[in-house]
């Protein structure tokens, strides 16, 4: 089991940065090998998504959700992953720590993982999501291009 922790400081108040994370429909937008996110029911998400060139599909299941604070989930078949995102009040907005465990499956993950690809996904994704928010003019288009 892979564990990845990283951050990103947001310059948007807490509850707009918790209310994006929580439209888990846009999450195509900033995270890169997620191709589709739909919400099943008030707990329950279906995730597509393509991994080390294969396409992978899951359910994922809300484990603690606490209003502009926490939000904490884990995988239900396919794919084995869990995590939590926190969202912390700065003077200037908001700090983002998502911290995931992810089971590499195969090969090619797992010689991914030696060499820190899910961690610079992770950074990056976590990146776009700022950006996004932000209105980052350099990035609108190609958020807006991978999103369709």
């Amino acid at each position: 089991m892979i564990e990845v922790e990283e951050s990103v400081d947001v310059a948007r108040d807490r509850a707009t940065v918790y209310r994006q994370w929580l439209d888990v429909e846009s999450m195509p937008r900033f995270m890169e090998a997620v191709k589709s996110v739909h919400r099943l029911d008030d707990m329950h998400t279906h995730w597509v998504a393509e991994v080390s060139g294969r396409r992978r599909e899951w359910d994922a299941e809300t484990t603690q959700q606490v209003a502009d604070k926490v939000i904490s989930w884990k995988s239900v078949g396919g794919i084995g992953s869990s995590g939590t995102v926190w969202f912390e009040e700065l003077d200037a907005g908001t700090r983002v720590t998502v911290r995931v465990q992810y089971e590499p499956e195969g090969f090619e993950e797992q010689v991914g993982e030696l060499l820190g690809v899910f961690q610079a996904q992770v950074r990056q994704d976590l990146e776009r999501f700022r950006r996004l928010l932000e209105g980052d003019a350099r990035d609108a288009g190609d958020t807006l291009r991978k999103a369709g």
